[in-house]
């Protein structure tokens, strides 16, 4: 079944100012993860659902980070699930059956994100949405590296 948004939001603007930041991170293993994410947000998303996406950087702690949020309206995972969604192969019995896919994408996503020294997340609450995260660190200069 093929899904239609509502919206594609970037929220935090800050991508398409002149101050950048730059992030750890393999530019490879950097767009699989959020394409990975993208696509998840749109696949177990509501009909003409809605997808956002946060930038937020943390410059005044130690040490110093940068987090992509993505945020849907989508059908939420239960608490027993977030803890089991990043294991590989793992897929959630709800949306197995009219939701393609292997299980195997969380799980690359969380091994990327490790392998950049970096951290992933999820908050959901069921039929609310999810918001799934990703953090890296940062390095010192001002300039984007994706």
């Amino acid at each position: 079944m093929k899904k239609s948004l509502k919206s594609l939001k970037l929220v935090n603007d800050q991508l398409f100012t002149n101050k950048m930041t730059i992030v750890y991170a393999d530019r490879f293993k950097l767009n699989q993860i959020l394409l990975n994410l993208l696509n998840n947000s749109i696949k177990y998303n509501k009909e003409d659902g809605n997808v956002e996406i946060y930038l937020e950087e943390e410059p005044h702690k130690e040490p110093q980070y940068v987090t992509i949020m993505i945020k849907d309206t989508g059908y939420g995972v239960s608490t027993e699930n977030q803890e089991k969604i990043f294991e590989p192969f793992y897929r959630v019995k709800e949306f197995a059956s009219y939701t393609e896919g292997t299980g195997i994408g969380l799980s690359l996503v969380k091994q990327h994100v490790e392998d950049m020294f970096g951290e992933v997340g999820v908050k959901s609450e069921e039929m609310a949405g999810s918001t799934f995260w990703v953090k890296f660190p940062l390095k010192k200069r001002n300039i984007l590296c994706l």
